[in-house]
């Protein structure tokens, strides 16, 4: 893999529409584990809407990452979160730690299906997500392209 241009987040189609919503105003992306760590500010995060979407129908920039405790990451963090406590707390319940991806320039798109990201990405994993680089980020670009 070449130098890292971005991240492709799954997410599911309730909290995308709540970024929808929320529009450019900065907003967070939570997420339990380690991958994401690599993300850095002015990179892409795509955001993959699951089931029953099934493809890429957002992008941002980020503009911090950080990584903490999840009582440390609501108590900064929990004006711009989608979540509402009672979701964060059930999403974050029993992780040592969460990564937050500060974000703006909100845009979202008609989703790019699964089947043309898999071609482009021949190990992406839906629930999982993934790094990309600026390679993979250009064909996803000219994809968005073609689709208006």
């Amino acid at each position: 893999l070449e130098e890292i241009a971005g991240y492709i987040a799954p997410v599911n189609p309730e909290y995308f529409g709540r970024f929808v919503s929320k529009g450019a105003s900065s907003q967070v992306y939570i997420k339990g584990g380690a991958i994401g760590k690599k993300v850095k500010r002015g990179d892409n995060l795509l955001f993959y809407v699951t089931s029953p979407i099934q493809g890429i129908g957002g992008s941002v920039k980020v503009d911090e990452v950080i990584a903490g405790s999840p009582s440390e990451v609501w108590g900064k963090l929990q004006r711009l979160s989608v979540f509402r406590r009672d979701e964060f707390e059930r999403f974050s319940s029993g992780k040592k730690e969460v990564l937050a991806i500060l974000f703006k320039e909100f845009r979202s798109f008609e989703p790019i299906p699964l089947e043309t990201v898999q071609k482009i990405l021949l190990r992406f994993n839906p629930q999982a997500g993934c790094y990309i680089d600026h390679t993979q980020l250009k064909k996803i670009w000219e994809v968005l392209k073609r689709q208006k």
